[in-house]
């Protein structure tokens, strides 16, 4: 007696599905994504030597949407160059215990987890700048 066919093949409806199936000891694919290979470049002439601050097209850096580019520039290099001035002119001397005090860094912020902060409905922001109550 020859051996039966099996059941033709029936097409489900529905979307198929892109992603197979992982076995219960496979490890859960990545969620973030690389930005491994991806070149920075300017938003104003797309090339990819320098940024916005830099760019020769840049007109409107003394008056509009990117003054604050230049002007945090010059700010923080204003800054850099009165303290390093300011600490090449006088160099007072203290002791080694005053010198630890000095350069021990303080202790940086706890940060909250996600759940925290949705159960006690402190209202964050994301990259675009929306405010949302969670």
């Amino acid at each position: 007696m020859p051996k039966p066919f099996p059941p033709a093949y029936v097409k489900m409806p529905g979307r198929p599905k892109t992603q197979r199936t992982r076995e219960p000891t496979e490890k859960p694919k990545g969620t973030k994504m690389t930005k491994v290979g991806i070149k920075m470049k300017c938003r104003l002439c797309k090339h990819t030597d320098h940024n916005i601050r830099r760019c020769h097209l840049n007109k409107e850096a003394g008056n509009k949407n990117y003054a604050y580019i230049k002007r945090d520039a010059a700010r923080q290099r204003a800054e850099t160059q009165s303290s390093t001035s300011a600490a090449t002119n006088s160099i007072p001397q203290v002791s080694t215990q005053q010198t630890i005090r000095s350069t021990q860094v303080p202790a940086a912020r706890p940060v909250q987890n996600r759940q925290a902060r949705k159960r006690t409905g402190v209202a964050t922001s994301n990259l675009n700048g929306h405010v949302s109550t969670q």
